[in-house]
Parts: C-alpha cells; structure tokens; sequence
C-alpha cells in the first residue's frame, strides 16, 4: 500500500469535522513556518550588508531600494545589521516555540481520536457475530484495536503532520532563494532532493521490513506468552520449560531486535544530511568564487549555511515522518483489513442489542433446528426437535462431541440455525433467542473481570444502591461465603491482591454466585459444577431445585450426579436426541446412558 493510500484511510476514519480541525492545524503549522521565510530573507539583507561593510563598499543596489521603500536610508549599517539580526533571532524563538506547542496540541487531538476510533472497534469487534469471534485469534485482536489504532492514527496522521509541515517549509525556504540567486536555489533543490530521494529508498525499505517484523513478533509473543501463564503448572512438572520458552525467547529476541534497527534507521538521516551539508557547500563554494566576485560569493554562502541550517532539520524529519509512516503500515493494515473484512463480509453481522427481559419462566420450543459449521459435511445439531416447559430443570448429557455446546450457543442466541426455528415463550411474550437479555450463564470456564470479588458477582450492575439482601443470597446459595471469609478485605477483595490463587472450584463458585445475583428467568449451565467436590455440588443442585417455580433452567453435565433430580435429562449423540426422561427412565430405556451411570457409579 502506498503512503498516500495509507493516509487517506487514516483520514476516513476521522468525523468530518476532525478532518477539518486537522487540515486546520496543518495550515497553523503553515502559518507558523513563514517566520522562517523571513527570517532567512532577514539573513540575506544581513549577509549583503555586513560583505559589503567589511570591504568597504556601497550597499547592493537591491538594498538600497528595500531600505528606500522601507524609509530606514537614515539608520547606519550597523545598527541595521544589529536589528535585522535581533528580530531574527525572535522569529526563529518563535517558530520553533509555536511549532512545539501546535505538534503538541495536534498529538493530543490525535490521541483522543485515537482512542475513539479504539473504542469504536472493540465495539464492533464485540458486537459482531460469536461464530465469527471464535474463529479470530484474540491476542491478534487485542493488538490490532489497541497498537495496531495507535499505528493508524497517532503514528500515520501525526507523521503526515510532522511531514507535510516540513514538506511546506522546504518548499517556503528554496522559493525564498529563488528569489535570492536563481543558480543556487536550482543547486539546493536537485541537490537535497537527490539526497532525500536515494536515501529515503533506503531507509523506508528498512523501516517496512523492520516495522513488520515488530508487528509480527509481538502478536506471536503475546501468544506464546499467555500459553505459558496459563498452563505453567505442567510445563513447571513436565520440567519442560526450555521446550516451552524457546519459541517464546526467540520472538523477544527478533522484536528487541528489530525495535533497536527501527531506532537506528530513524537516527540514520542524521548522518547523511551532515555528509552531505560538508560536501554541498564545498561544491557551492568552488562555484560561488569561480563565477561571483567575492563579496556575493561570501553573501551567498552565508544564504546557503543558514539555510541548509533550516533546510536539514526539516528534511531530516520528512524523511523521519516517511521512515515512520512505512515503520507504522504493517500494523495500520492490520486494522483497515479489520474493518473492511467487518464491513463488508455478509457473514459478520452486527448483532442488534438484546432489548427483551423475560418476564417469567420461559418455555424454549426447538423445531427441526440444524446447524453446520462452516466447512464440516455433517450437522453439529441434526433435525432437533424437543420442547422445554416452564419452570422444567432440564439436562442435556452425551458423549463429547455430541452437540450439547452448540446446542446451549443456539438456545443462547449466538448461532442462528441453517434451518428450523427457536422461540421463547412467556406469558407476555414470543420472542427469538438472540433477542433476550439477562440470561444467566455459568460457562464451563468461569471469566474473572479486573476488580473485586463483588464487582464479579454484581458484574457490571450499575445501580447505586445495590441490593445487599439479594447480594448475600447469592454468595450463600453458591457457597462462596466461606471463600469470602478468608480473604484480606472479604467481598471487596481486589483479584489483584489473591493473583492466580483462587482455585477452579472457588471460580467457578464465583460465576454461580454472578448467575444467581441476576435472579434471572433462564438459567444455564454448562458444566458448572465440574470443579466443585460432592458436597458442594449437591448444595447448589438443591439450590437450583428451588428456583424452577421462579425460572426455567438448562444444565449440560458430564459428572451425572448433578442433574439426577433434573425433571428430564436429554441424552444426545451425533447431534440428535437418542432418549429424553427422568434420570431413572432414562437408564432403564436407554443402554448408552445405564452404561455411563454404571462406569461412573452412581
């Protein structure tokens, strides 16, 4: 991708009116760049007058008509020389104070904006369909909406800043030369732009090749390095963790290494512009004498070391801005093809708000429901057709791989079946699935939030006054109140202060304890008992018993201890329903669920 295009789809995602503030900060900068225009105009006027005062002779012609204009005849050389060398001073103060206060306010501008358009994608990332989310690599996501943003709009547009102001200034300093001496402007313009334009083919190669390899690594490292924190127990026994950090030492090395070679490629102009200054005005000079008397050579030459004195800088940053631009493109294509693949594949969809609360204990009818994944010949769910009544405590059991999962995500809402209908019905109500909110699931593998323990159990309520009656009711009936009374500053324990010390049991207690504070009409979950001991176990299986008058609840288990008083157990395989019943009808009718009791001995 070209720089040019890289900009404009920077730009795109700017509001209008953020568009007009930057191209409005960028004419500031323009603005503020006259100072040195003239300036060196100043400095020329200077050099004429001090040449000509050292040798003794009459002012340039040029001179004496600009200070007729300018009714100053009357003032002596050296008091011009004086003021003229005063006020530049001022103008060079002031353009370099008022360009670091307009960067300044640009970047911050920019920041914010940044942040918006972060905030905006993580929305849509988290809003678009679940089959697509669980396709997508989430340290690569993180990296795209949080770096990769970083690289689009403070890192691209806050380069083309810096670039187009420099870029304006370079133009503003070889016209003020033009003017000057036609001869050296042309000797300034093809000299420099031959420099900027070989080494910038060098360095921005570098910088590309640098700058993906930095991108690469690091969303490899935070792969690598979230496998390790969440599986170091076995590593740690295996007494594998060479094996297991090699991969992860390797990329560290590569990223470390690249970001020192990126810095070295943005330190690398430096040393060519200040070749290229000594071996300028060495050439300059030859000509200069050769073909001027000396008192213009000498004018001439002083026009040329001021001004290359303005010109390096600036074209040093233009080619820092490119080097930038090219180092920031891996990651600022990571976001575009982002939001291009969520805009425009059919298969994302953004999912619309969940607006309806169950009023009461819902009936769930499936009809003929069947769903593929993307890429597999045969049905994940397979013509399932079954009826949950209001109130019913119902489990879903069978081999893994059986569809129980996909049946909890399509009962759920994040899948929508290839064919047949889900419906919920209340008393009020007849509504789909993706439709419902405050459902209340315990995942198989319980999610903490940063914060305390009662930020997790209330998650995300934002009501002031939080109903403690409500709050304590939950954290009882999922035993969690003996988790509680151990910790430092009990239910207002920050997880930052306990680390990874709370066991899969206490988590999981955790989520139930979240699930129940909803007091929700539908409750489900999926294998949410798994970590907890016997007795435990039947404590919030009793719980659960006492809540079918208020809601109706879905259990999948693999230990059947937990749903041996569920009002009907569903035994699936292959997608489809081999047997519904009691817990005792089912093992009497069905050999494959008797077989699973008898190994499991219950």
């Amino acid at each position: 991708m070209s720089i040019f295009s890289l900009c404009q789809k920077s730009m795109s995602l700017l509001s209008s009116r953020h568009r007009k503030v930057f191209v409005l900060a960028i004419l500031t900068q323009f603005i503020i760049n006259l100072s040195d225009v003239v300036a060196l105009g100043l400095i020329t006027v200077i050099g004429s007058l001090a040449s000509n005062y050292i040798i003794g002779s009459d002012p340039d012609t040029w001179i004496i008509k600009l200070l007729d204009i300018l009714n100053l005849n009357d003032y002596s050389v050296k008091s011009l020389i004086i003021s003229s060398l005063s006020i530049v001073v001022v103008l060079f103060i002031f353009k370099s104070i008022f360009t670091s206060f307009s960067m300044h306010k640009i970047m911050k501008f920019l920041a914010k904006r940044q942040a918006e358009v972060s905030i905006e994608l993580i929305g849509r990332i988290t809003s678009s369909k679940y089959s697509w989310l669980k396709k997508q690599n989430s340290q690569k996501l993180v990296y795209t909406a949080t770096d990769g943003v970083h690289s689009l709009i403070t890192g691209v547009l806050g380069s083309l800043a810096s670039l187009i102001s420099d870029l304006t200034l370079f133009v503003m300093i070889v016209s003020i030369i033009f003017i000057i001496d036609f001869e050296t402007a042309i000797f300034i313009l093809v000299f420099f732009s031959l420099i900027l334009y070989f080494s910038g083919r060098f360095t921005q190669n570098l910088s590309m090749n640098f700058g993906a390899r930095i991108t690469k690594t690091s969303v490899t490292t935070r792969n690598s390095l979230t496998s390790l924190l969440n599986s170091v127990r076995e590593i740690t026994l295996t007494g594998n963790q060479k094996f297991f950090t090699k991969n992860l030492d390797l990329n560290l090395t590569l990223n470390s290494d690249a970001k020192g070679l990126s810095t070295w490629v943005q330190q690398l102009p430096k040393s060519i512009y200040e070749i290229a200054l000594v071996i300028g005005a060495f050439i300059l000079l030859l000509f200069q004498i050769k073909n001027k008397d000396f008192s213009e050579a000498l004018t001439l030459m002083l026009v040329f070391l001021v001004a290359s004195g303005r010109l390096i800088p600036a074209l040093m940053k233009m080619q820092t801005s490119v080097i930038l631009i090219r180092g920031y493109q891996t990651g600022s294509e990571m976001v575009i093809e982002l939001i291009d693949e969520i805009s425009k594949d059919q298969s994302i969809e953004i999912c619309i708000p969940r607006q309806i609360d169950l009023t009461s204990a819902p009936a769930v009818k499936f009809d003929s429901v069947t769903y593929s994944f993307e890429g597999q010949l045969v049905p994940a769910v397979n013509n399932f057709t079954f009826e949950i009544a209001p109130g019913q405590l119902v489990a879903l059991v069978g081999p893994t791989g059986s569809g129980k999962s996909t049946l909890l995500d399509l009962m759920l809402g994040f899948y929508k079946p290839d064919s047949g209908t889900i419906i919920f019905k209340t008393k009020d109500s007849i509504v789909r699935p993706e439709s419902i909110k405050n459902v209340a699931y315990v995942p198989q593998m319980p999610v903490l939030v940063a914060g305390t323990i009662r930020d997790n159990i209330i998650f995300g309520d934002i009501k002031e006054d939080i109903d403690s009656n409500k709050l304590n009711s939950a954290i009882k009936n999922s035993g969690l109140d003996s988790v509680i009374k151990k910790l430092p500053n009990g239910i207002n324990t920050l997880l930052d202060q306990i680390g990874n010390s709370i066991s899969g049991g206490e988590l999981q207690r955790i989520s139930i304890a979240r699930a129940l504070y909803l007091e929700s009409k539908f409750i489900v979950l999926d294998e949410a008992t798994s970590a907890l001991d016997g007795t435990m176990e039947k404590n919030i299986t009793d719980h659960l018993n006492t809540l079918k008058e208020f809601a109706t609840i879905v259990i999948v288990a693999h230990r059947l201890s937990s749903i041996k008083t569920a009002d009907t157990v569903v035994y699936l395989d292959g997608g489809k329903i081999e047997g519904t019943g009691n817990f005792l009808e089912l093992q009497n009718k069905l050999p494959n669920f008797a077989k699973v009791v008898a190994d499991m001995r219950i």
